[in-house]
């Protein structure tokens, strides 16, 4: 597990589970006084590009540990999904 670069191990084929938001009229992102409005690149995405993605690598799971530290036993994506369930049970 590392705290950076979830998203940039993404490859067409990874299992994976991914948590984008939907973008709308007020998804911006400013930079150097400039504004991008994020639907015009995308209907969705993932958030920070750190947290909201899970990932099966051959070394085993890729998340946001500092995001999740309750996931951390976790092994498998089985496990990251009951964690996630548990953790949007809990906020209800």
């Amino acid at each position: 597990m590392v705290e950076a670069g979830v998203i940039d191990q993404i490859r067409v084929g990874i299992e994976g589970i991914f948590m984008p938001s939907v973008y709308d009229k007020d998804s911006i992102m400013e930079i150097r006084g400039e504004t991008l409005l994020l639907t015009d690149l995308a209907p969705c995405g993932i958030g920070d590009s750190i947290r909201w993605a899970f990932i099966e690598t051959g070394q085993g799971l890729l998340f946001s540990d500092f995001a999740y530290p309750g996931a951390a036993s976790a092994k498998t994506l089985d496990d990251i999904e009951e964690y996630v369930l548990k953790m949007l049970s809990d906020s209800h």
